[in-house]
């Protein structure tokens, strides 16, 4: 390129407040399988319904490092923060053989929460708690193929999310369960941790609604 475009481009580069965030630099690295089943995972009419992203969300590319995240933890364990999502980036990049079926996987999943419909003011979509809900029911109903009853689950996770709101209020020990979650989800949320920590409440809120 010319000496002076160049020099147009770096000055349009420089003339924005920020930098670029982790997952605009890994869109600029990677192009592969990976990348584009966390892009299609956050393109699913779903989120559009839920609102769980903010306008800046999507701008930023935050709604698709989100559901990277999602991904890589469906496909491993808990871990802090995006700590290990670079990894899926590079291992996927070529090829991604169960890419289709990881896909039907995550929209069933999707599927049993639009199912359950929660009212928007549900912390079912504040993003901490979406992350671990999805989580737990993708384990339950995909790792594991328990069968789940959507009346039952979603009356169990109305009274445990309401013991949280209750306990984020009061002084005084509601619930042990719900004080544990809420303290998990409170502060270092995406530490691995407290991750583990709220996937363990949620799995027995649902297993004991679906024994």
């Amino acid at each position: 390129m010319p000496l002076e475009q160049i020099k147009r481009v770096f000055q349009k580069i420089n003339s924005t407040s920020y930098g670029l965030n982790a997952m605009e630099i890994h869109n600029a690295r990677y192009d592969g399988e990976f990348k584009n089943l966390a892009n299609e995972f956050s393109e699913l009419q779903f989120f559009n319904e839920t609102k769980i992203f903010t306008a800046t969300d999507i701008k930023r590319m935050n709604d698709v490092l989100f559901c990277a995240s999602l991904l890589a933890t469906v496909l491993s364990t808990y871990f802090t923060r995006d700590n290990e999502i670079e990894s899926f980036f590079i291992r996927f990049n070529e090829e991604f053989p169960n890419k289709e079926n990881i896909l039907n996987n995550v929209k069933n999943t999707l599927e049993f929460i639009s199912r359950m419909n929660f009212p928007q003011r549900s912390r079912a979509f504040q993003k901490a708690d979406f992350y671990t809900l999805f989580v737990e029911l993708y384990n339950l109903i995909v790792t594991k193929g328990k069968q789940l009853d959507v009346s039952k689950t979603r009356q169990a996770l109305d009274v445990f999310y309401d013991l949280v709101d209750v306990t984020s209020n009061s002084n005084e020990q509601i619930n042990p369960d719900a004080e544990k979650y809420y303290k998990a989800a409170l502060q270092g949320s995406n530490g691995r941790t407290n991750r583990v920590e709220r996937g363990q409440l949620i799995q027995k809120v649902i297993e004991t609604a679906n024994p």
